[in-house]
């Protein structure tokens, strides 16, 4: 039995966003699918953080 996950990143294409975050980005969303199981997808669109949320859309923790 074969079993896959995967993680995507996806965004806009600007020079605001740095391989290493879009790198990153994806291996994060590959252990998320690790997580949940087997024959998982996970995906995340890195958008600009608003103030006060980091690239994720998690609050920042002061």
């Amino acid at each position: 039995m074969v079993t896959v996950s995967i993680g995507v990143a996806a965004a806009r294409c600007t020079h605001e966003r740095s391989i290493d975050l879009w790198i990153s980005t994806a291996d994060t969303m590959l252990y998320q699918a690790k997580e949940a199981g087997r024959n998982q997808v996970i995906s995340h669109l890195i958008e600009a953080p608003d103030e006060g949320t980091d690239f994720f859309g998690s609050n920042q923790v002061a």
